[in-house]
């Protein structure tokens, strides 16, 4: 009778965690949209795809896990002001019209284009820890990203640590 009742309480401890672990989901879910990030929002719909796709996962869990992303689309749609939905959605490489959050994405795609060149002009050993922003500065003093860190963590160990880093 005792390890029955154990197995009990085992059972409402694990659905007591499913709960809290499914709430804090939709929180964190919530938070990223609150921010606007469109990687956060990339982030969130791999997450949300790893989730329902993995091996081995339950039906209803896969339920739930369709749940959240129905809430995510709601918020995104019902609840974000408008400027946060207009930069959330806003992904082209054509900034010219000048949409929400234009200058966010027009800074990082100078910033990777500068990386390139400077990651060419050293590919072997790059330009050395830390030292990508102030080069970054000194070349493209003139650019709308001139001394911003670079967001694509791959083009940065290329300039700072060269192929060898990246490799």
């Amino acid at each position: 009778v005792a390890w029955l009742a154990s197995d009990e309480a085992d059972h409402v401890t694990g659905q007591v965690i499913r709960v809290i672990g499914f709430v804090m989901m939709l929180v964190m879910a919530g938070l990223t949209l609150s921010t606007a990030s469109r990687s956060g929002l990339l982030s969130l719909g791999l997450v949300f795809l790893f989730l329902l796709f993995q091996k081995g996962v339950s039906w209803p869990f896969r339920f739930s896990v369709m749940g959240a992303i129905v809430a995510c689309g709601l918020i995104i749609l019902l609840l974000l002001p408008r400027a946060s939905y207009d930069r959330l959605m806003n992904y082209s490489l054509d900034q010219s019209t000048r949409p929400e959050a234009w200058r966010s994405t027009q800074s990082r795609i100078e910033t990777n284009q500068h990386a390139l060149e400077i990651y060419l002009s050293a590919p072997v050993l790059g330009v050395g820890p830390g030292n990508f922003r102030w080069l970054h500065r000194e070349r493209y003093p003139y650019s709308l990203a001139a001394g911003r860190p670079n967001h694509n963590s791959y083009l940065w160990a290329a300039t700072e640590g060269g192929g060898l880093a990246l490799g």
